[in-house]
């Protein structure tokens, strides 16, 4: 899938906020694990708005949370 999404990404040095990969630990069960990766993508967003980045892209290796809609923000 990641290959696939970065085609619609914004290009260009400074457009993009990479945030790589999100995780929470092994030690928290599934609903706190999926209420932290929301809370992370939550503040990703916040700082990519108050940094006028164009886009985020984000590596989600989780199963559980890559249920998760593709947010756009503008």
């Amino acid at each position: 899938m990641e290959s696939k999404q970065r085609a619609h990404l914004p290009q260009g040095k400074g457009k993009l906020l990479h945030s790589f990969m999100m995780g929470t630990s092994e030690d928290v069960d599934d609903s706190e694990g999926v209420s932290l990766i929301e809370l992370m993508e939550a503040q990703n967003i916040l700082i990519a708005e108050k940094s006028k980045f164009e886009g985020i892209f984000t590596t989600n290796t989780n199963p559980l949370t890559m249920v998760q809609p593709i947010y756009c923000y503008l």
